[in-house]
């Protein structure tokens, strides 16, 4: 294996087996099944495969949960919102009927009503 991994420029230290662990972890993060896991990775037992989903999924929910200790703490948005200024207002005002304040025929015929 050592031959094959030199032969295959791998860096020093690197192997075959940290290669197909760091693939293992990879699948677990991008939330694979455990079935996909086990057939991509060859295992043939399940608890080896989960050992992979577990992991990832304690990592995912530990930053998740920290991450909104901290939006409570500083008053910031969650990860991967949007930061800056607010959300523009909308251009048709629902109340006047459209932009500029121009009315629906609808409201134009109630306030004629009235």
């Amino acid at each position: 294996m050592a031959h094959w991994c030199k032969l295959a420029g791998l860096a020093k230290g690197l192997t075959l087996h940290g290669l197909r662990k760091s693939l293992g972890v990879y699948l677990a993060e991008a939330e694979v099944s455990t079935r996909q896991l086990m057939d991509v990775l060859g295992h043939d037992d399940i608890d080896h495969a989960e050992l992979y989903s577990r992991e990832a999924s304690q990592v995912r929910l530990a930053v998740q949960g920290m991450d909104r200790v901290v939006r409570l703490v500083t008053r910031r948005p969650l990860l991967g919102e949007p930061v800056g200024e607010p959300p523009r207002k909308p251009l048709i005002n629902k109340d006047n009927g459209g932009p500029g304040g121009t009315r629906t025929p609808n409201q134009a015929v109630m306030s004629r009503r009235l």
